[in-house]
């Protein structure tokens, strides 16, 4: 996208599609490279992936329209909404399986327990 537009970085990127489309903000999904969300009067926030091991991809979309549609309805700060779209994506990427996974309630809120437990230990 970035040469499409003539920029020579994935942030001016975004940036130049904000300020273009009029939009307050521009999500990207980078799938191991986890979640960034550029905003037009906010800063920008990334929620990295933090799994070892990805399995699949299919579904990572949809997870991560979820957790945004989620989050608007719940009027979350956009750092919340990265980090709520990126568990929904870690979800998606570590799945067993990758043909029957349907993302559960009970499996977000036990990635964010695990998200929230390693920010405790590692005092982020």
């Amino acid at each position: 996208m970035r040469r499409r537009l003539g920029v020579s970085t994935g942030s001016e990127a975004a940036m130049k599609l904000i300020e273009t489309h009029d939009w307050n903000h521009l999500v990207v999904l980078s799938g191991e490279a986890g979640v960034t969300i550029y905003s037009r009067d906010e800063e920008v926030v990334h929620a990295p992936c933090t799994l070892d091991d990805l399995r699949q991809m299919i579904g990572l979309i949809d997870a991560a329209a979820v957790a945004i549609a989620v989050a608007i309805s719940k009027n979350m700060s956009v750092r919340n909404t990265a980090l709520l779209a990126n568990a929904a994506c870690e979800c998606i990427l570590g799945a067993d399986k990758t043909e029957s996974f349907v993302l559960s309630r009970e499996d977000l809120i036990d990635r964010i327990g695990e998200m929230s437990w390693n920010l405790q230990v590692s005092k982020r």
